[in-house]
């Protein structure tokens, strides 16, 4: 009974055998990299202001994703909104594709534009209340199998220093 099967048929059913056990890697690793972001932290490293001109202003942010599990962590992207004191000064997305090793740490840096009036408005704002908090809130992307990605939240606080004298 076998003799009598052609050879095309086992070479597909081989190509077929072969596809279904590369697909089922394809789900495992990602859900392991699924599973290694739960121990991963979100946090905010660093954030900084510069002045560009007399309307703008640079503003920098660096993201820092921690890994401390025993799989690999993969980031696709970040979504972020920063709010100085309680004014909002900037949202947006920044693709990057972050592979974080375990036991390691990896960063994402974001420099934003902002208008003098909006930059202006939150620095009044801040200095009045007392308030010298800079909150970050977002959501990291992870992409998982077949294109589908999960959305963790992630949120940094930090606090501006003082002009030296």
């Amino acid at each position: 009974m076998i003799a009598s099967v052609p050879i095309g048929a086992w070479v597909g059913l081989a190509a077929v055998a072969v596809v279904a056990a590369a697909t089922a890697y394809l789900i495992r690793r990602g859900i392991q990299r699924r599973e290694a972001l739960k121990l991963c932290a979100f946090g905010l490293r660093e954030v900084g202001i510069r002045p560009t001109g007399l309307a703008s202003a640079t503003l920098r942010l660096v993201f820092r994703v921690s890994n401390p599990g025993p799989g690999v962590a993969v980031v696709d992207a970040i979504d972020y909104r920063v709010v100085l004191g309680e004014r909002p000064v900037a949202q947006g997305s920044v693709a990057e594709h972050l592979v974080v090793q375990p036991g390691e740490w990896g960063e994402v840096p974001v420099t934003v534009m902002l208008d003098a009036i909006t930059l202006g408005a939150a620095l009044v704002g801040a200095l009045l209340s007392g308030e010298r908090r800079v909150v970050v809130t977002g959501l990291a992307h992870i992409p998982i199998v077949g294109g589908w990605k999960i959305r963790l939240p992630m949120e940094g606080e930090y606090t501006l220093g003082r002009a030296a004298a």
